[in-house]
């Protein structure tokens, strides 16, 4: 398992790799661990959180100043999303028992291949879209009775060039009953 989400994860960070010196990334995917300063972290730990977890470790003085710690992770992380996560972390989420924390933050802003056509809000909905388009579809079979219905569809809406895309499952609303 470590080893897929491994490669699973450089896969993603390629795809946001600088084009430019300027330009920012499409997909941000960063991760750290902050530790306690007290606390004497195994260096085999930290080093298996760099190596596949792509974590780096910085330290913390939550004992002491856990406002102080919240304010500099919350400063990592805004910093590393360009600004759109500014307050990951709120006051009461770090406290003076603190001793480790993973920070994992996923940035991500691209166009559709096709774009959506904002139309009237209604009450249930801040912002409405619609799209007219052909889109790939697909389904989950079911597993025990090939005879039953299918357990899901996947749709997939391409972002522009094609490189990610957003998977949706949507669930068999029929109720199965299996024997």
């Amino acid at each position: 398992m470590r080893i897929m989400f491994h490669y699973l994860y450089e896969e993603l960070y390629k795809e946001g790799e600088y084009k430019t010196e300027d330009e920012k990334r499409s997909l941000q995917l960063v991760n750290r661990l902050y530790g306690e300063q007290t606390v004497d972290f195994k260096e085999d730990f930290l080093d298996e959180c760099e190596e596949w977890c792509f974590a780096s470790f910085r330290t913390a003085d939550f004992k002491t100043d856990p406002e102080a710690a919240r304010k500099k992770i919350n400063s990592w992380v805004k910093n590393k999303t360009y600004g759109k996560l500014k307050d990951l972390l709120d006051s009461e989420e770090v406290e003076e028992v603190t001793r480790l924390a993973l920070i994992s933050a996923v940035f991500f802003e691209k166009k559709w291949a096709t774009s959506f056509t904002p139309m009237v809000p209604n009450k249930d909905m801040m912002v409405m879209m619609g799209k007219t388009d052909k889109l790939p579809l697909g389904t989950i079979p079911h597993r025990q009775n090939k005879k039953l219905p299918t357990e899901a569809q996947i749709l997939e809406i391409p972002y522009e060039n094609h490189h990610l895309s957003m998977i949706i499952i949507l669930p068999n609303n029929s109720e199965v009953k299996c024997q």
